[in-house]
């Protein structure tokens, strides 16, 4: 089945993407159920986040277009089940990506994203893929803000950074007593001493670094 252009009363969308291909994007078959869909464009979309590639910019290009094909996807299949009169087991068909009640908006820079659920953002926020200067949109909201200035990610990137400064002082300890058992040498003695340094720092600057209430 293609859907075409044609009109259909005021306000009507054409869909721009073959049905069938459609389905092959999410990885799934015709004739999936809501919750299939839900859960294939929520996996999805988390899979080919463009923030958590943002090392590689040609890696996260190639993203950015994955997860407008994903959306584009998303939206041919809700269309068709809207078409129709509703979901396949008689109930109404979730609403478009942008107009999902738990969807959260995503800005740095010029780069703007849809995020399915909080449980998607405060994820790459903890890891550090999502900065502070970033700008979020709650579901439901049509301003934007400044994601610092949300209490909840606020504190949840304050715990991811007392996650990742644990990590970096255990690792850089660990490192340096295994340095110096194995070059005991006046090198790896001040190569040790350095990592010690950089470790007990970590550890100090922890303790600024409290989870805000």
């Amino acid at each position: 089945m293609v859907a075409t252009g044609g009109s259909r009363g005021a306000g009507h969308i054409p869909t721009l993407m073959r049905i069938d291909h459609a389905y092959h994007i999410l990885d799934l078959e015709p004739g999936a159920s809501d919750e299939q869909i839900r859960t294939a464009y929520r996996d999805l979309s988390k899979v080919w986040h463009p923030d958590r590639f943002a090392n590689d910019p040609a890696v996260q290009r190639k993203a950015e277009e994955k997860l407008k094909a994903i959306n584009e996807a998303y939206r041919t299949i809700l269309r068709e089940g809207n078409e129709s009169g509703a979901g396949r087991r008689g109930g109404a068909w979730p609403p478009e990506p942008e107009a999902d009640l738990a969807a959260w908006g995503v800005r740095t820079g010029t780069h703007e994203v849809m995020l399915p659920d909080y449980e998607s953002l405060a994820d790459l926020v903890g890891r550090g893929r999502i900065g502070a200067d970033a700008e979020v949109r709650p579901p439901g909201s049509g301003g934007w803000m400044r994601l610092g200035d949300v209490p909840e990610l606020k504190r949840v990137m304050a715990a991811g950074k007392l996650r990742r400064r644990r990590s970096w002082a255990i690792g850089c300890a660990l490192a340096a007593v295994l340095l110096l058992f194995r070059r005991p040498s006046p090198w790896g003695l001040a190569i040790s001493a350095i990592l010690m340094g950089i470790s007990i720092a970590l550890i100090v600057s922890m303790r600024g670094l409290e989870t805000p209430e």
